[in-house]
């Protein structure tokens, strides 16, 4: 956790970071397109074509050759002028467009299909550039190295230089690229200095922090992607099919849902349980996702067929991400073993929560169409009122002892342990159950700002820490 009071080491780490780094805004709109393009173009000369990928290390004997053979500013911009000539012959550069074409099928991205469009003659000789130097591929020394040092401004003039004659050929005209900008050399500058020296350099300092860290936060990105677009079509299903706003609630949070792993044959995925879930719920899901997608016609233009097979692993396996609860959910997403477990303190979280389904008995000799559309007040006296039995609330006595405990006289304002009071993490939603109720309980007194074991975040990314991490945020380039 961050230091509230950072030292000047960090103070002074930051401002490194920041000196490189660009806002969206400082970014002309026309000029979008160009950013894109010249990202590819380093990712393409850098062999680094996906989001989990980071340029090699240079070795230090590398260095030290490329410094030694140009030693000054005269001797590098000579070179520079003179390997723009085209080697269209050379079996070096004709390896290297072969590994270029291998790397877009093996390794499947976005930025491997925007390179699938850079004409063949266009790859070779920004490849015959870069071997003029003695260099393979394009690796700046981002972990020991500064962007002023020889060798990395040599590596960035060398960059520049490719993109502009790739540019300037029409190389990258499929992204839009505005050729009145190849002008601007302060902006290209930017632009590299904020993709490589802040965003890159970034990327390879966690990955030296923590080996690994970065493939795992890319895989944790496309699991928390595809759990965020089933709960929502959930959601829209259940709206869309006349369900009672407590049944959608059910989809309200993606904690409710669980996440998924691809399969080992990529056909398809493996399901990781949640055991804090209602089994009860968990059928229910596969029933309303059966019927969503049968009842999906596949119209003309429609891309993709049905959506790939997911089904459970046998045994059933908990992922760190599916061991999380969601708070705005209804009380019979829990299971009642799951639940009642709960210290007091938890429970209290959901003692206003409605009830969705009827008992399992109930569901299965009822039709939907007898339930999904009652009133609340209704459905509780049919059907809602025996399952709510089941579940250990915390009783009123229980929730004036953790109020008085928690030193507030009206039972607002701070937690059970004396602190402010701070909301247990949730997704999206960040719904708590009850707040909307008005009950006069004070059952907001006896919400602790911790969440459960299940439904910590520890050891695991949050979705905004994964978009950090893969790519830059909304508000920053």
């Amino acid at each position: 956790m961050p230091s509230p009071n950072p030292t000047a080491g960090e103070e002074k780490k930051k401002a490194k970071r920041k000196q490189h780094h660009l806002k969206r805004s400082e970014v002309p709109e026309d000029a979008v397109g160009l950013k894109l393009a010249f990202e590819t173009h380093i990712r393409l000369i850098s062999g680094a074509f996906s989001s989990d990928a980071i340029p090699e290390p240079p070795s230090k004997h590398a260095i030290s050759m490329f410094e030694r053979q140009f030693s000054s500013s005269e001797a590098f911009t000579n070179a520079l002028h003179q390997n723009r000539t085209y080697r269209g012959t050379s079996t070096a550069t004709h390896d290297a467009l072969k590994a270029v074409r291998l790397r877009q099928v093996v390794e499947p991205s976005a930025t491997s299909g925007n390179i699938s469009r850079i004409p063949d003659h266009v790859i070779r000789q920004t490849f015959a550039t870069l071997h003029g130097f003695g260099l393979t591929e394009w690796r700046p020394d981002l972990i020991e190295g500064t962007p002023t040092s020889p060798y990395n401004t040599a590596l960035e003039s060398i960059a520049i230089s490719t993109f502009e004659t790739a540019a300037v050929a029409l190389a990258y005209s499929h992204l839009s690229v505005n050729l009145d900008y190849l002008k601007d050399v302060q902006l290209l500058r930017d632009l590299y200095r904020n993709f490589v020296w802040s965003y890159l350099k970034g990327l390879a300092m966690k990955e030296k922090r923590e080996p690994g860290s970065l493939a795992k936060s890319v895989r944790n990105n496309a699991t928390y992607r595809r759990r965020d677009e089933l709960t929502k079509k959930r959601k829209d299903y259940l709206r869309n099919n006349g369900f009672n706003k407590r049944v959608q609630m059910l989809a309200n949070d993606p904690e409710c849902t669980s996440d998924d792993e691809r399969k080992p044959n990529g056909n398809g995925f493996f399901i990781f349980s949640k055991s804090a879930r209602n089994p009860h719920v968990t059928s229910f899901f596969r029933t309303i996702d059966k019927a969503r997608i049968d009842g999906t016609p596949v119209l003309r233009g429609q891309r993709g067929a049905r959506p790939q097979p997911r089904e459970s692993h046998d045994p059933p396996i908990e992922s760190d991400i599916s061991r999380r609860v969601p708070l705005g959910c209804p009380l019979d997403w829990f299971s009642v073993e799951y639940f009642n477990r709960l210290d007091c303190k938890y429970r209290a979280e959901y003692i206003d929560a409605p009830i969705a389904l009827p008992g399992k008995a109930d569901y299965d000799r009822l039709t939907p169409e007898e339930w999904k559309k009652l009133s609340d007040a209704e459905f509780m006296k049919k059907y809602g009122d025996k399952v709510k039995k089941a579940y250990n609330l915390p009783t009123a006595a229980e929730i004036l002892a953790m109020a008085d405990e928690s030193g507030s006289d009206d039972g607002s304002g701070s937690d059970a342990n004396g602190g402010s009071k701070t909301p247990p993490a949730a997704g999206p939603s960040g719904t708590r159950s009850g707040e909307a109720s008005g009950s006069g309980t004070g059952t907001s007194s006896a919400r602790s700002g911790k969440a459960p074991e299940h439904g910590s975040r520890a050891g695991v990314a949050s979705e905004e820490e994964v978009q950090r991490n893969v790519q830059p945020m909304d508000e920053d380039i």
